[in-house]
């Protein structure tokens, strides 16, 4: 144990009084990795196939149809009213 104690440390780069600046290194880092995820995501994409519905019909419209969350409210006035006082008047 002495030994290892009385044995001359190694310097080790960017420890200690130096300083590493963030450009080049680190920026470069962050932009491969960036660049890899973009990469990556982009190849999945292209890979993975997405589960979509036939092409849009405009002559047959799917029920029920429904309106986004924020406007459901809305619509289910809608039943209940008058258009005119539920669409114009109650809001």
């Amino acid at each position: 144990m002495a030994q290892a104690a009385a044995a001359p440390k190694k310097k080790v780069a960017g420890l200690g009084g130096e300083k590493l600046h963030v450009w080049p290194y680190l920026v470069r880092l962050e932009f491969l990795c960036a660049l890899l995820t973009i990469i990556a995501l982009t190849v999945w994409s292209i890979v993975i196939d997405a589960p979509l519905e036939e092409a849009a019909n405009p002559t047959k419209t799917p029920n029920p149809s429904k309106a986004p969350w924020y406007f459901l409210g809305l619509q289910d006035v809608l039943v209940y009213f008058d258009p005119w006082f539920a669409g114009v008047v109650a809001p």
